[in-house]
């Protein structure tokens, strides 16, 4: 079984790849090739475009954080949000192994032991809540690296 049909939901499928074949040709496939940017004149993939968590099921006048998308940046991980991706003209919620990847952390680290419970009965409510006030580890290890440079006694 591959990691999207693990991943897919109810029933819904697996989550669409597609490979670049020429200019403005694609082919569903197993492997995606490289995402780009930008899909215009120049041979390149297409454009992921990342949800708003607080747009999902909402109608445009009931507000939210710039209803549609963000062409450019994903937006916050939150723990309050429903966070989706888009998937063949259905918004599915983020997996607990997904967030965590997005934010560097190794597959389950967060499915721990709660309540008496064991590690596999952990509930995604904590675990999102977990992910959701934690920080991104390769930024943090970005920082941290640039502080430790500005130190005098690590200055050689």
């Amino acid at each position: 079984m591959s990691n999207q049909e693990i991943f897919s939901q109810r029933g819904s499928g697996l989550v669409s790849t597609y490979r670049l074949l020429s200019f403005g040709e694609y082919r569903t496939d197993d492997i995606s090739s490289t995402l780009r940017s930008r899909d215009d004149k120049s041979a390149t993939d297409l454009v992921a475009i990342a949800l708003a968590g607080n747009t999902i099921n909402r109608a445009p006048q009931n507000g939210g954080n710039g209803i549609g998308y963000h062409p450019e940046i994903s937006y916050t991980l939150t723990t309050t949000d429903v966070h989706g991706v888009n998937y063949g003209y259905v918004v599915r919620r983020l997996t607990p192994v997904e967030c965590e990847r997005l934010q560097g952390f190794p597959d389950n680290h967060t499915q721990i032991p709660w309540n008496g419970k064991t590690s596999e009965n952990c509930p995604d409510g904590h675990r999102y809540r977990a992910i959701g006030n934690s920080m991104a580890v390769p930024v943090m290890a970005w920082i941290g690296k640039r502080i430790l440079m500005q130190e005098p006694e690590n200055k050689k």
